[in-house]
């Protein structure tokens, strides 16, 4: 969807007093967020926090994943439950934050900031930790040479 046409579907949903919402099609933020979980999102507000969950567009797609980091302009996301940080973003790709989610017949609101850049360090921590072991692994795998049969 083009971003103006995006704009003009967050404004006509915000005069109607409604919540822009968007359903989550994959396990990316699992566990705290699930397939089919309904993302309530608000327009990017001008202060964001290491740890929010934003959203951000990738080609056709809307995707939900947590801000890790803050690199001079550019913005590191990633997903909770992947291994690799998504491409460093500029805040204008950025499109909202989620605010909430409903799943499952309950509603979880996301403003915990506490919480949220806890899990920014942790998922960081956790990329680079396997980041080293996937070097570490080729490394040691290099030193086996295969035998002759």
């Amino acid at each position: 969807m083009p971003e103006p046409v995006l704009e003009a579907i967050w404004t006509l949903w915000s005069r109607m007093g409604r919540q822009p919402r968007m359903r989550m099609v994959t396990g990316s933020m699992q566990p705290l967020i699930q397939v089919g979980d309904q993302l309530l999102i608000e327009p990017l507000p001008k202060n964001i926090h290491l740890g929010d969950v934003v959203i951000y567009r990738h080609r056709d797609q809307l995707i939900a994943h947590r801000l890790v980091s803050i690199e001079g302009e550019r913005f590191i996301l990633k997903g909770d439950n992947v291994h690799h940080f998504d491409p460093p973003l500029p805040r204008e790709k950025i499109i909202g934050r989620v605010l909430g989610l409903e799943g499952g017949g309950d509603y979880t609101a996301l403003r915990w900031r506490i919480f949220n850049t806890l899990m920014a360090l942790f998922s960081k921590s956790i990329s680079r930790s396997y980041r080293l072991y996937c070097k570490v692994r080729l490394a040691l795998l290099s030193l086996i040479k295969p035998e002759k049969v």
